[in-house]
């Protein structure tokens, strides 16, 4: 539990996995190791906007969902993201353009 710090990961980490472990607060994806392809951070207790446009270019399976994060979420993702998951998410997505990686931006309620 409490606020997860991003910015004490190793430079060398490709795999982040902390799902199911109760953080809070707001977590800047911004400061990801640039070599992370996987970020799992589903089913915590994340709230605030989530930023989604300066993720990792190796990025390629990000999962967000069952966190309480509010308002909308601009998404800019790498090339390599194939895989996000916003599942027990608020709103839906105001665009989907999947194949070009365009997610648009998740509508979700003020915080």
């Amino acid at each position: 539990s409490g606020a997860l710090n991003l910015t004490a990961l190793p430079n060398t980490l490709v795999q982040l996995v902390v799902s199911g472990n109760q953080f809070s607060g707001t977590p800047d994806l911004a400061f990801l190791p640039s070599l992370v392809q996987q970020g799992i951070l589903s089913d915590n207790a994340f709230t605030g906007p989530l930023s989604l446009t300066h993720l990792p270019r190796a990025l390629s399976d990000l999962e967000v969902g069952t966190n309480l994060f509010c308002r909308p979420m601009p998404l800019a993702c790498p090339r390599a993201l194939t895989d996000f998951d916003f599942a027990g998410m608020c709103g839906p997505l105001r665009s989907q353009p999947i194949g070009d990686c365009s997610f648009g931006f998740l509508r979700c309620p003020a915080c």
